[in-house]
């Protein structure tokens, strides 16, 4: 019994190692948050070395109100959330480690950083909140008991991202997760909502995993958080002493804060894609997000005034004349009886011209009636007009999905067709397209790929496979020589790709969009 526990547990620990070992610190230039408020976009970048000049381009436009500055010159440059799963399921071994961690993490805090502890269940606890008071966060930690309960993570940090997106500091945030996996209430959000929200406004997530029975599947979905927000994952199984995790989680201060304004007819509320290219001394780094723009109406503060202005000369002016018209006419009392019956009478004109008009419109349409009602005894000629042009419509959509007739009247059919688009980041001339029905081979060799890659021979001939399963996206690595990788991690499995996504191929960094 011992014996199979301990192969359980072991096959559990290698699979979430070779799933996800931990990651290096974010690549320079690396977009790790975004945020949008008070007409401005805020984005906090990997600093990518020494910057002598940068280009901010949203869309196919360049924004000129842009400013940088390293978070450490902001009031507050850091605020960092350490979520605890204290259940039973961290077991004993892991405590005394994970406790000694989170007390060396605050030791090493920058100045004025602030850090919020939880333990969570079904919910949050706050413990401490925004605090950088060394020795009273080690007597809460020292404190902390564990319980036998039921995690939901999901669900919890759905909850905890909303709260971040509505909280009004301006200061960069990141997140550090201890727990055995993610879990969900049957009724509650599910992983994709959460991967969802996560896309639209990330925070980076470090997510620190303890192996528990059969856990592995878990882990992996704990550890992809990590990968889609720019955080890094560990195995405690794995960390020997918590100063490699510290260090590495002492990256996050060379940060760059970089703000802009865009120009009024920008500010209309989508998601726009934004790129930076850095010029440094070492040369050019680019960054690229999907960032949503402001709502600011152009002019909208000035249409009121202007209204103001004109508004206030008439009324100051148009009683003046008024008075002086009357007292001029006054003494002609003979001429207004006479101005009366004249308007009276064109009145009258007016009035009868429409009805003549109405008269003369009603009797052409009823000629037009009688003139085509013979044409009625026709009607196999004029029926099929709407049903030609249904098969018409058809036969669009048909060749818009690639579908045929049977299946393009279910409008979710898995087997429709998507376009997957790739693009250079470091020459966006280069942009390749290839219709995806179920999946697109991707690599050097024209004769073994369908979407072909030629110009970098770090490329292999077979390099990587983007394919469909159950209505998702995943990409496996085709024993590449120089390896596939999805915003910065190692593929060594089939992995879960969205719109977005960067691939680094070999020496190619590329974007990826699914359409």
């Amino acid at each position: 019994m011992k014996k199979s526990g301990l192969k359980a547990l072991m096959m559990a620990a290698a699979m979430a190692i070779a799933s996800v070992m931990p990651a290096s610190a974010a690549d320079p230039g690396a977009v790790l948050s975004t945020d949008t408020k008070d007409g401005q976009i805020v984005m906090y970048v990997q600093n990518p070395g020494t910057v002598e000049s940068m280009d901010f381009q949203i869309g196919t436009g360049l924004c000129g109100q842009v400013e940088s500055s390293p978070v450490s010159d902001q009031e507050i440059p850091l605020k960092t959330m350490i979520l605890l799963d204290n259940s039973l399921s961290v077991t004993e071994k892991y405590r005394p480690l994970i406790s000694q961690m989170i007390q060396d993490i605050v030791a090493d805090r920058m100045d004025r950083e602030q850090f919020t502890i939880a333990t969570f269940s079904e919910s949050i606890q706050y413990l401490i909140q925004d605090s950088n008071d060394y020795a009273q966060i080690k007597q809460i930690v020292d404190g902390i008991s564990y319980q036998d309960q039921e995690t939901y993570l999901t669900d919890v940090l759905y909850d905890l991202l909303k709260e971040l997106d509505q909280a009004e500091d301006d200061c960069f945030k990141r997140i550090i997760i201890i727990s055995d996996g993610v879990d969900n209430k049957t009724i509650g959000y599910t992983k994709e909502e959460l991967y969802d929200l996560i896309g639209k406004k990330p925070y980076p997530i470090y997510t620190l995993g303890c192996t528990y029975k059969d856990n592995s599947g878990q882990l992996k979905n704990m550890f992809a958080l990590s990968r889609m927000s720019n955080g890094r994952s560990y195995l405690l199984d794995e960390v020997e002493d918590p100063i490699t995790v510290v260090t590495d989680l002492a990256g996050d201060r060379d940060i760059l804060k970089i703000t802009a304004r865009p120009d009024a007819d920008q500010c209309d509320g989508s998601v726009k894609t934004v790129q930076i290219t850095f010029h440094t001394s070492e040369g050019d780094v680019a960054s690229m997000a999907e960032v949503r723009m402001p709502m600011v109406q152009a002019g909208a503060a000035a249409e009121p005034e202007t209204e103001e202005q004109e508004t206030e000369p008439e009324t100051d002016a148009e009683p003046v004349p008024e008075t002086e018209e009357e007292e001029e006419d006054e003494p002609e009392d003979g001429n207004i009886p006479f101005a009366v019956l004249a308007a009276g009478l064109g009145i009258v004109l007016i009035f009868m011209a429409g009805i003549t008009v109405l008269v003369v419109v009603v009797v052409k349409k009823k000629n037009k009636r009688e003139t085509f009602e013979p044409f009625n005894g026709n009607p196999p000629v004029n029926e099929p007009g709407p049903s030609d042009r249904r098969q018409e419509t058809e036969w669009l959509e048909q060749n818009r999905g690639g579908q045929r007739n049977d299946s393009t009247q279910m409008l979710w059919d898995d087997k429709r067709k998507y376009v997957l688009c790739l693009a250079d980041q470091k020459n966006l001339a280069r942009t390749f397209e290839c219709p995806l029905a179920q999946s697109v081979v991707i690599g050097r060799k024209p004769e073994a790929c369908q979407m072909v890659l030629d110009y970098d021979k770090s490329v292999s001939g077979r390099h990587c496979e983007i394919f469909i399963k159950n209505g998702k996206f995943y990409i496996r690595d085709l024993n590449s020589s120089n390896g596939t990788f999805v915003n910065g991690s190692r593929v060594l499995t089939d992995a879960e790709v969205y719109s977005g996504c960067i691939l680094t191929l070999g020496r190619l960094t590329l974007k990826l969009e699914i359409h």
